[in-house]
């Protein structure tokens, strides 16, 4: 879990800004040197020098609004790939091996998705199909943030699951032909790396928020929790340190509490219990955070194209010279 916190610098950071966590700050910085980037590809192409990306991949509407929600559903992706195996591991017991087992369903839904959006793309436009997909994810994370217990519940975590893995799965492969086709054909190579870019941009920045949104929920829920428990004695509250509060399962806790044998039976209950509590809430409220960035990715879809030119993604925001529609094809508006 991410030692930095999110506003306020923690204890354990390994440094700070006058008490504040610098991770805004990186993350700025790091928007600072992307955008920076960019720019220098303008400038190359407008000296008539070879750019390293081609800014003909990302200059309309259409391609950035694209590729803003390519890297939100592999964010999600990876976020996912990071809660769900963190909640059956510490909270069901289950070793990497029945982990891996139980997220096969996500992995081949999103093949499935893949599969199934080459046909989805030749019948419907983008924009609805990205609309609709959203939804069903939006539903799939509900389902999952709702469904997470102590008590195993396998049959919804896996349709939560199955419902997130397909809809990632058509998200990915329409976006990539949005992108394919709003450019020239020669730049292929430009969007393929401009795609695969984003997708690491995506992986990492998915997993890094999950991380430091479940290390300020579990350390947060878990300060409340305590203060608000009825059992353990104010004295104890005042010496319970909870700058390094992490995920772990009951028994790595109570293996904890065991070296402390002032720890009465009934303070080890609660403790064990608040655990369990903070650690669900945490979950819970960082699957509500993922269905929060899905619905940031429905202001980018509107720019989506939103008609078909026989079969090939149009309309608004379209580079005109990517498919060249002579005028007497058939239009098929929203």
């Amino acid at each position: 879990m991410s030692p930095w916190g999110l506003l306020l610098a923690k204890p354990s950071a390994p440094f700070s800004l006058f008490g504040l966590s610098p991770a805004l700050l990186l993350f700025g910085m790091g928007v600072l040197l992307l955008q920076g980037f960019f720019a220098a590809q303008v400038t190359l192409q407008q000296q008539g020098r070879i750019p390293l990306l081609s800014p003909l991949v990302w200059d309309t509407p259409l391609e950035r609004s694209a590729l803003v929600i390519l890297i939100l559903a592999t964010a999600i992706s990876a976020a996912l790939g990071f809660v769900v195996p963190l909640y059956m591991q510490l909270v069901q017991g289950y070793s990497a091996l029945k982990t891996g087992i139980v997220l096969l369903p996500f992995a081949v839904t999103v093949f499935a998705g893949a599969i199934a959006s080459a046909t989805l793309a030749t019948r419907f436009p983008a924009r609805p199909i990205i609309f609709w997909a959203q939804m069903i994810q939006v539903v799939g994370l509900l389902l999952l943030a709702f469904t997470f217990a102590n008590e195993w519940s396998a049959g919804w975590i896996v349709l939560g699951l199955c419902l997130c893995g397909v809809t990632i799965g058509v998200m990915l492969s329409v976006l990539s032909m949005v992108l394919v086709s709003a450019s020239p054909p020669e730049l292929g190579g430009d969007v393929g790396a401009l795609r695969g870019t984003g997708g690491k941009l995506g992986t990492g920045l998915g997993t890094a928020l999950m991380g430091l949104v479940l290390s300020t929920a579990l350390s947060n829920t878990a300060v409340q929790l305590v203060d608000q428990s009825s059992v353990l004695p104010a004295e104890f509250k005042q010496r319970l340190d909870l700058s390094h509060v992490q995920f772990m399962s009951n028994a790595q806790l109570e293996q904890l509490i065991d070296q402390s044998p002032s720890i009465q039976p009934a303070q080890k209950t609660e403790l064990l219990t608040i655990n369990q509590l903070a650690r669900l809430n945490a979950l819970r409220i960082s699957l509500l955070f993922t269905t929060g960035l899905v619905l940031l990715g429905l202001i980018p879809s509107r720019d989506l194209p939103g008609r078909q030119v026989n079969g090939l993604v149009t309309g608004s925001g379209a580079n005109p010279t990517a498919a060249n529609p002579s005028e007497d094809l058939a239009v098929t508006q929203e």
